[in-house]
């Protein structure tokens, strides 16, 4: 009998983000809720694709300009125009899932695993 392990190479992202943008200053007891509703279609969190990238949106602009990150707040591009070649993806929820494929070197994890690894001093129990 044969046990064969099969390494996946995806990684999944998650964060979750809250349903509107709250005040967090200016008094006590501030946290008031801002009022939040689509600019050109788009909320913000909205998973977009454009020329520059896919990302999502984290900053609205009343111009028709947008700012966009990664799932962990990586700046893909600082003013992408909504007016030009963009297309909205996925709406937000609360959770965001960010899936990514990443190489996996069987070496890093499973050492006894690999080709040119000794037989000696090696345990597999």
């Amino acid at each position: 009998m044969t046990n064969e392990v099969k390494l996946d190479d995806t990684l999944y992202l998650k964060k979750h983000v809250s349903k509107g943008d709250y005040q967090q200053r200016t008094g006590k007891r501030s946290e008031r809720i801002i009022p939040t509703g689509k600019l050109y279609g788009l909320r913000k969190f909205d998973l977009i694709k454009t020329e520059k990238g896919v990302g999502i949106v984290k900053g609205k602009r009343s111009t028709g300009y947008f700012a966009i990150t990664d799932i962990m707040g990586n700046k893909i591009h600082d003013s992408v125009n909504i007016k030009k070649s963009c297309k909205r993806l996925r709406a937000r929820t609360t959770t965001l899932l960010e899936r990514k494929v990443v190489p996996i070197k069987v070496d890093a994890f499973l050492p006894h695993l690999s080709a040119d690894a000794s037989e000696e001093g090696v345990s597999c129990l």
